[in-house]
């Protein structure tokens, strides 16, 4: 099974306080609830803590006798789906923004890992979705294309932290939308360059299957709806693309999430630490 082998070392979601992850003792995650340890560590740590806590309960989901279900932290932290998202406290910067990654559906692992913006470019642009990418464009039965995909991508819901893929599981929005730019044909290395010169993309990568362009962008939460800032983004990029019927305009929801390929030339604002 494949890895997102985020690094540890580097201040990002997979680093934390040793005191809390030495062992998942039991005495550790039952110690704190979720905004209780927000304000003890930060809110990054905070959710890193609960995505390890939860790849424990993947690994161990049979285990219902386990003190680890009855988690406070854990508790906690799952009735913050059911209150509304506030947004950030103070200003972070949009690599440091945090989505959710979804495993492949072949992995069962239904909870989703908290990563960083900066780390999933990172993973796109690195070795571990190679082959499977690879293996995806050799496939040309539409069907089956389909299949391979869920049941080998990981997936990112870049307009935020989700609990699950539902719209009334975000824990935290992010500020980001992702718009799909769809059937580009030969013409993908040429919208690419469009698309990346433009001073208000974020990031763009390449669609799994190759044919198309993921393109984000930044969004102020609660000042309008998705659906509208989708849309006004969409005429964005049809300007500058010329291709109005190439724009998926159903991909609306919050909780859409996107298949993450491998793609070398994925862009990345050169500016992006100070957005």
């Amino acid at each position: 099974m494949e890895s997102l082998n985020f690094p540890s070392n580097h201040g990002g979601l997979s680093s934390h306080p040793n005191f809390f992850f030495s062992h998942l003792k039991e005495e550790a995650c039952c110690q704190y609830e979720f905004l209780n340890l927000v304000d003890k560590v930060g809110e990054e740590n905070a959710l890193a803590i609960v995505n390890e806590h939860q790849q424990f309960l993947n690994q161990n989901c049979n285990a219902t006798d386990n003190p680890m279900v009855k988690c406070p932290l854990l508790k906690s932290y799952e009735l913050q789906v059911n209150t509304p998202a506030t947004g950030f406290k103070t200003k972070v910067p949009v690599s440091q923004q945090v989505c959710s990654v979804f495993y492949p559906l072949k992995t069962k692992l239904y909870r989703p890992r908290f990563s960083y913006l900066s780390e999933i470019a990172e993973q796109i642009k690195g070795p571990n979705f190679a082959a499977k990418t690879k293996q995806l464009g050799s496939i040309t039965d539409e069907v089956e294309r389909k299949q391979f995909e869920e049941d080998n991508f990981y997936r990112a819901t870049f307009s935020g932290a989700y609990a699950e893929l539902d719209e009334s599981k975000l824990l935290k929005t992010s500020g980001l939308i992702c718009i799909s730019l769809d059937q580009c044909g030969k013409r993908l290395d040429k919208f690419r360059s469009l698309v990346n010169a433009e001073p208000l993309t974020v990031m763009s990568f390449k669609s799994a299957d190759g044919d198309g362009l993921r393109v984000l962008f930044q969004i102020t939460p609660y000042i309008s709806t998705q659906s509208d800032y989708y849309k006004a983004y969409s005429i964005l990029l049809r300007e500058l693309c010329g291709l109005p019927w190439r724009i998926d305009f159903k991909v609306t929801k919050m909780s859409q999430a996107c298949y993450l390929p491998h793609d070398p030339e994925v862009y990345v604002h050169p500016n992006l630490s100070a957005l």
